[in-house]
């Protein structure tokens, strides 16, 4: 965060400045009107900017206009809420899938291993020794090669089981549409809060928190890393006594010491058996400090000394609003949906998702910040043109040679008397409303190009047929912050996988072993023009200009569903017996004939049959 004096707010909220609710100004914000009273003080201006955002994706940005004049003629057509659908659908991509690494891998065929060298068929001492030390080298590497894909085979079923499981469990969560609803906070808010739910017996279950209930206690050293202690707050009415009364609701996750906390019915303290703390038969106690096995803790592996305790109460917020520091702490809840418990599970199955990368603030921005003021010009643009057709709706007319009352109207089916010298004329006003029209496209345009969306992605692309090469030219920006906003989901993805794996195995429905490593792989983000990448790929073979695999990978980049480039190539060349023939006959060797087909040929006795020359 930058600051200056007079104490000017330069931070991931500035792009929303322009709202007075955010404000330039620390003091002069009015985020604290606009946000609950229990509130940190260094998270007002976040929700005020989650306010805002939503404000825009919900079409009802004039609500936060300083003018109530201005508010009754603002016009909202839903441009926020489709740059932000077209990014979801993209950064998820079509086609995306849960995959544990080594599961699809096609291993029965062998190792690949690297060429061997060859022998120099000479009795030189330089050249022996050069190749005594490729051969030395190439088996060093075959033998690392051979030993990786022993172990990759022999993980293979495990990974298999894994993966099949994980996307059952997918399926049956509705993963998918959990998935969707948390991009849309992310690139629409900012931030997206995935929550695991341990179930016993079962694999978890998935909710979406909105961000604005999620606080994370965060270390000023660390502000990126994961917290160690996580609220979920909001409040809500209900009736008590008879009475609406406004309750604040607090869920938390902390990691503690093993032994630190012993959870017993619900409270927390040393549980003491024998002169000692009870143990669990996963769980071993040495120099006073107790450790625990995971289910996935392999030999060698060091146990895990830290466990979450998860905890679900209800406070008054009456209590809160007289300034009472301590109306939130554990003591004074009012009741507990869930009393503190003992996830046994060494991580916080909380998953937020940033839009974009931070390491510096842990929160995200959100893709329509920067474009929010382009937004409103947009939506003030749209009032004029609104306001100049409902204008010439009714045409201005100039009576002259006569004499018309004041209060005159143009209606279908009157007649107006001029006199014998008389006439009207029809004023055509048609040219600034099309003016109005040109400007309102030329912000529709900035609106895209500001956002890194081409129009290509929004419905907006030119009527003139397009290469397909001149297509992915115009994409490749588009391709290039689709990319940037993968940057930090990957790895939280990847932790959403994990946890789910783990929570499972902890609840028994996996059994005991490694996990893998569990991924969401992207889809495929933007639209392939097959056609045309057949044309391109046509061409340059042709010319020589590339390889038949490069020109397969060209193929599978434009949306072919091709699996193995490599492979792909094999099964072309086994089809192209005119090559292998025209092979033959210019080398006169059907050997390399036959390496093209990828066959072997039958092995033919060397010695000519016995010829009979008797009579």
């Amino acid at each position: 965060m930058v600051t200056a004096s007079p104490p000017i707010i330069v931070d991931q909220y500035a792009p929303l400045a322009h709202k007075e609710i955010i404000g330039v100004y620390g003091d002069a914000s009015q985020a604290s009107t606009y946000t609950p009273s229990w509130v940190r003080p260094g998270d007002r201006r976040r929700l005020a900017a989650y306010l805002v955002r939503a404000a825009y994706l919900g079409n009802v940005a004039r609500l936060l206009l300083p003018s109530a004049e201005d508010a009754d003629t603002y016009r909202e057509y839903g441009d926020a809420a489709t740059l932000v659908r077209r990014l979801v659908a993209s950064v998820l991509g079509e086609g995306w899938a849960l995959t544990v690494d080594g599961a699809d891998d096609d291993l029965l065929a062998g190792p690949t291993l690297p060429e061997r060298p060859e022998d120099p068929g000479t009795d030189d001492a330089i050249a022996l020794r050069i190749y005594a030390g490729r051969l030395a080298a190439w088996e060093r590497d075959a033998v690392a090669v051979i030993d990786e894909w022993e172990q990759a085979l022999e993980a293979q079923p495990r990974a298999r089981e894994l993966q099949t499981a994980l996307r059952e469990w997918a399926d049956r969560v509705h993963l998918a549409a959990h998935l969707h609803e948390a991009e849309t906070d992310a690139v629409g808010l900012a931030d997206a809060v995935i929550v695991l739910w341990p179930q016993a017996g079962d694999w978890p279950a998935v909710s979406v928190f909105e961000p604005d209930s999620y606080f994370p206690v965060l270390d000023d050293d660390a502000r990126g890393e994961f917290p160690t202690e996580v609220h979920a707050v909001w409040e809500y009415v209900d009736t008590i006594d008879g009475t609406a009364r406004t309750l604040i609701r607090r869920m938390t996750w902390r990691l503690v010491p093993v032994g630190a906390d012993r959870v017993v019915d619900g409270e927390v303290g040393p549980e003491w058996v024998d002169g000692g703390p009870a143990l669990t038969d996963d769980e071993t106690m040495t120099d006073g400090a107790i450790t625990r096995v995971m289910p996935w803790h392999g030999e060698g592996d060091a146990p895990t000394d830290v466990t979450c305790l998860f905890s679900d109460g209800v406070w008054d917020k009456a209590r809160v609003e007289k300034g009472d520091p301590d109306a939130l702490d554990f003591g004074e809840a009012m009741w507990w949906n869930t009393p503190t418990t003992d996830l046994r599970c060494d991580f916080i199955p909380v998953i937020h998702v940033p839009n974009t990368p931070a390491g510096k603030t842990h929160f995200g921005t959100s893709a329509i910040d920067n474009v929010a003021q382009v937004l409103d010009d947009l939506a003030f643009s749209d009032v004029d043109v609104m306001s100049a057709a409902s204008y010439l709706g009714d045409p201005t007319v100039v009576v002259s040679g006569a004499s018309v009352p004041a209060d005159s109207q143009v209606m279908p089916g009157r007649m107006i008397g001029v006199g014998a010298n008389g006439r009207m004329d029809v004023l055509d006003l048609s040219a600034g409303l099309t003016t109005l029209m040109v400007h309102g496209d030329r912000l529709a345009d900035r609106l895209w190009q500001s956002a890194g969306v081409p129009g290509e992605v929004v419905g907006r692309a030119n009527a003139e047929a397009e290469s397909g090469v001149h297509l992915a030219l115009k994409l490749a920006p588009y391709a290039q912050l689709i990319a940037t906003m993968r940057l930090p989901r990957e790895p939280k993805y990847r932790l959403l996988c994990r946890f789910a794996v783990k929570l499972a195995m902890i609840a028994g429905a996996v059994e005991r072993g490694p996990i893998g490593e569990p991924r969401l792989v992207f889809g495929t983000a933007l639209p392939g023009d097959k056609a045309g990448a057949v044309d391109v790929v046509t061409a340059a073979l042709g010319a020589g200009a590339i390889s038949t695999l490069t020109a397969v990978q060209l193929l599978i980049a434009a949306g072919f569903p091709i699996v193995d480039a490599a492979e792909e190539v094999a099964r072309i060349h086994a089809e192209d017996g005119a090559t292998a023939k025209d092979i033959a006959d210019a080398t006169g060797a059907e050997s390399l004939a036959a390496e093209w087909l990828g066959v072997t040929l039958p092995e033919v006795d060397a010695t000519p049959p016995a010829i009979d020359l008797a009579p």
